[in-house]
This record gives structure tokens, sequence and C-alpha cells, in this order.
């Protein structure tokens, strides 16, 4: 009878036993397995970010001629970001922005990255695209909305620059302000003379000539200039009808105009999640430049004639092929207070969900599988009082077993207490 009753506590012991082995080995299982995916970028996800400031506009976009005076107008941007899919490993994301300086100046964009879940580097994919889905375009290994998890704040990292369609770098910055009541890492990126192809193309209905007659150059030159291309026809008549031709397919042939960025961000990183808080700059200037080799050849062919007339008219024609570069907007933005604190509230929710699934529930888990083996392994035997029948801790806990002299015993067996 005994025996049998032995074997029941022994059982049940190692099955107690067995239970806390489990809890305080589940945290492990818990951190390698489980923990990664909560710091994964889910499906659903979406972030809208504002920014303002101002823009400057210097040349008239649509014609490149100057604006007298320049202008300034307000200037916002705003971002929606919005993950719409997944697949294996990686998220689609999906990235609308609005860019609005007046009621003529409203630039929409769309593009389409593909980013790893995990680490959020962009991932070459025929599902990442600039403006539409045939414009693929490869930003890896860039990042682009935000950098890793738990990122080092002395480290340099690529990022893609969207307005120029190509990798900056970000440099880490010895700042470490504090945003909303969250320790943000500072970085900085600068570019110079980027070419502006892609913001070109988002700017498709903002104007900007990717070329000019000859006739159009002298709008952009300096001052005093303006006469330049009727004194130069006039003179062509003079000019040896050999030396003619050359100067007139020359002004026949429109001038390709290119455009460069320069400028730079500063943006704020909060280095647990990796996420993007703060934009707190972001300057931009675009600057022209028209291509004048077929003047300047026509140039040179007629500075080395014989014809005095001819050598006159090739200085005409070089003032007229000193194009000068020039600045035809500038913009400077920062992120809205309002954004910044909702982004700010977002990324603090996160954080104190990690703090949950890294710490808290681990412990709560560990500790109590510990105690359960403690419990079980070594029960605190306790003597009988004369007066009252004692329970040890694993008697509580089952209510089925009592501290019954020097063994123990089902409390259903327990022989009534003389008086």
């Amino acid at each position: 009878m005994r025996s049998g009753r032995r074997s029941r506590l022994s059982a049940l012991r190692a099955v107690a036993i067995s239970t806390g082995i489990v809890l305080v080995t589940a945290p492990l299982v818990w951190r390698m397995h489980v923990l990664p995916t909560l710091e994964e970028l889910p499906v659903g996800f979406h972030r809208s970010v504002d920014l303002e400031g101002h823009l400057e506009l210097a040349y008239d976009p649509w014609t490149l001629r100057p604006v007298d005076p320049p202008r300034t107008l307000p200037f916002k941007v705003t971002t929606d970001i919005h993950a719409k899919e997944g697949h294996g490993k990686n998220v689609t994301l999906d990235v609308r922005e609005t860019s609005q300086a007046s009621a003529s100046i409203n630039m929409p964009s769309k593009d389409q990255y593909v980013l790893d879940r995990h680490n959020m580097r962009n991932v070459a994919s025929d599902d990442a695209w600039a403006g539409d889905p045939g414009n693929v375009v490869d930003r890896s290994p860039a990042y682009s909305l935000s950098l890793p998890p738990r990122f080092d704040p002395s480290k340099r990292y690529p990022w893609w620059v969207q307005s120029t369609g190509s990798i900056g770098e970000l440099s880490p910055q010895h700042e470490r302000p504090v945003i909303e009541n969250l320790e943000v890492a500072r970085f900085r990126l600068d570019f110079h003379g980027a070419p502006a192809r892609d913001l070109i193309e988002e700017m498709a209905g903002f104007g900007l000539p990717n070329q000019l007659n000859p006739d159009e150059l002298h709008t952009v030159t300096p001052p005093g200039d303006e006469e330049v291309i009727s004194n130069l026809r006039a003179s062509l008549e003079a000019v040896r009808p050999d030396l003619r031709g050359t100067v007139t397919e020359a002004l026949a042939q429109p001038v390709s105009v290119s455009y460069v960025l320069e400028g730079g961000l500063v943006l704020d990183f909060e280095p647990r999640t990796g996420a993007l808080v703060h934009v707190t700059t972001v300057e931009l200037v675009l600057t022209a430049t028209a291509h004048t080799e077929g003047l300047q050849k026509a140039a040179s062919v007629l500075a080395g004639s014989a014809d005095p007339v001819g050598v006159d008219l090739a200085t005409q024609i070089d003032t007229l092929a000193r194009f000068p570069d020039i600045e035809v907007f500038s913009y400077s933005l920062s992120q809205t207070p309002e954004s910044t604190a909702m982004v700010a509230g977002i990324v603090k929710e996160s954080l104190r969900k990690l703090a949950l699934a890294k710490i808290w529930l681990p412990l709560s888990l560990g500790a109590s599988g510990l105690a359960i083996i403690m419990v079980a392994a070594f029960p605190r035997r306790r003597p009988r009082d004369d007066g009252e029948w004692t329970a040890s801790p694993l008697a509580e806990c089952t209510g089925l077993l009592e501290d019954y002299g020097d063994e123990w015993i089902d409390i259903r067996d327990k022989p009534a207490r003389s008086a």
C-alpha cells in the first residue's frame, strides 16, 4: 500500500520537475525563435511623415528664365508608407509622396520598395521600382526607411537617396539629442554634383526643359548679353560664305541641359528599434548646366580663320556659349512637431512591447519554472503537531497528501485523530 502511494508521489514530483524544466528553458527558445519575429517589419505596417519648409525659386522651372524678384514659397512634403505584402523574409512597401509648394507646383510620386523585413535592407527584386512597375530599381544593399534593430551608432551605413537615385553614406554625428523623451543617434548624409535624373522624372509636371534653342540662351546669360543673338545674326551677313554654314549649323542645333543636385540630410534614429524618429534637415539645391560644345566648336573654327568678321563673330559666339551654371531652385525641410510626436509615440509603444517580450516575460517564465523545480525536488517536511495535521507545500498544491509521521500518505486514508 505504501509502495503505491510512494509511486504516485514520485510520478507527481517527476511531472512537476519536468514542467519546471520546460519553463526554465522556455526563455532561451523564446529569444532564439520567437523574439526575432517580433522585431520584423509586419505586413500592414503604416506610417505617415510630414515635412515642412520653404522653396526658393530663382528661375522659372518651365523656361529657365530668371524670376525677378526670386520667389519664396511654403513647401510641404507628405510621405505615406504602407507594407502591403510579404514574400518569405521580404516585405513590399508602397511609398507615396506628395510635394506641394503652390497650386501650380504639386508633384505626386509613387514608388515601391522591397526590404528584408528583419534587417531592413533593400533587396534586389523586380517588384522594386520607381514611378511605374516598368522602371525597376536596384536599391540594394542600402537602407531606406529605417536602420537595423540594435544598430551601432558609431558606424557608417549606406542610405538610398531617392532624389539622386543613388546610394549615399550616413555618417555618425557626435550629438545624441533627446526627442520626445527618446534618446536618438544622429547621422548626416551629403551629396555633391549628383545627377538629378530621378528628381526630374518625379517632377515631370514641373517643367525643367532638357534642351534649349541657342536663341534662348541669352535669357539666362549675365545682364548686357541680351543683344548677342541679334548682333550675331547681323554679322552672319558679312562673314565669308564658307564660314557662314558653320555658324548657321551651330545655331540650328538644340543645346542640351542637365541638372545636378547639391544638398544633405540630417536624420535621427532610435538605436534599439532602428526607427527613423525625426528628419531634422533636408536641404537641396538644383543647378542647371547647358552643354554648348557645338557653339564652342563653331567659335573655334571662326577664331582660326583669317576673316576679321569671322574672328569678331567667334567672340560673340563664345560669349553666348559661356552659359553659367544656374541655381534653378532650392528648398529646406524638416519634420513637423506633430509628425515627430506621432512617430515617437509608435516607437515608444514598440519599445514597451519589446521590453515585455525580452525581459519580463522570459524572467517570469524562468522564475516560475525554478520555483516549481525547488518545491518538487526538495519538499519541505514539517514535524507533526499533536493537535494539528500539517501539510507540505507539495501537499497544499495537490490537496491529496499530508505529512503523517515519518511518511506521506493519501489524506483520504488518514486515520481519525484520537481525542
